[in-house]
């Protein structure tokens, strides 16, 4: 006759079934109601989704049920990314320099909100893999919208609203990324994938080609320049430092 189960094994089964049952539940609830564009939401599911992937007993990396969450996720931040954001670019200088007429108020909520998108695909580094992370936060948004927003801001001139945008923009990257790695990292294998490098230098090209030939605060050539020296080229580089020796003379 076959033992009972104690009752340590009863309490595990039931724990495993909660989990279950709560695990459905909030993918039913992102694929519903999640709203991609949210940072509360997006923060307060990140923080789930963290407790969630450190309950081994159901939830580890090959869940499916775990797959079905991030799936869910990447879904949401796609169609966002589709039907969410829109960078208008037709209308005139002058209106855009004027802060109070309509069209800068709703130039800036617009960036604003892709920015916001931005942030809230990065707040997932280490959950979602970098090359979700990198394709939609930096080669959709980033290296789109966000750098479509801030060039037609330069071409009214408004460099330092651009330099200081930047500088949100370059703050919420995560920080393995901006981390020169040490070797031991490396041989560790920390460092998962490089693939964001490519187009961080692209953004680091958009940097040097708004910034080099202006004049702009001196702070503000200190930050680019911080920058581009970790991702730019070596002729960006090189005339990132240029323009910063030409300052302190």
């Amino acid at each position: 006759e076959e033992e009972s189960p104690n009752g340590d094994t009863v309490r595990n089964l039931l724990s495993q079934v909660i989990e279950k049952v709560l695990v459905v539940r909030i993918t039913k609830f992102i694929r519903v109601a999640y709203d991609a564009t949210s940072t509360t939401q997006s923060l307060n599911l990140v923080h789930l989704s963290n407790g969630l992937i450190e309950i081994q007993s159901t939830t580890d990396r090959d869940s499916i049920l775990l797959k079905g969450i991030l799936e869910a996720i990447i879904e949401k931040f796609r169609n966002a990314i589709e039907n969410d954001l829109f960078i208008p670019i037709g209308y005139p200088k002058a209106l855009l320099k004027n802060q109070s007429s309509d069209h800068a108020v709703f130039f800036q909520r617009q960036f604003w909100g892709a920015f916001k998108l931005y942030f809230n695909v990065l707040a997932w580094h280490g959950i979602l893999s970098d090359a979700f992370i990198v394709e939609t936060s930096l080669s959709s948004v980033l290296n789109k919208y966000l750098v479509i927003s801030l060039g037609v801001m330069a071409s009214c001139g408004e460099h330092e609203e651009v330099c200081s945008k930047c500088s949100h923009i370059i703050q919420v990257l995560p920080a393995p990324w901006i981390t020169t790695p040490t070797n031991l990292e490396i041989k560790a294998g920390s460092i998962n994938s490089m693939v964001y490098k490519s187009e961080l230098q692209r953004f680091s090209n958009f940097l040097v080609r708004t910034f080099e030939n202006i004049r702009i605060q001196k702070k503000c050539i200190e930050n680019v320049t911080r920058f581009v020296r970790k991702f730019g080229s070596e002729y960006d580089i090189r005339s990132m430092e240029n323009k910063l020796h030409e300052s302190n003379k």
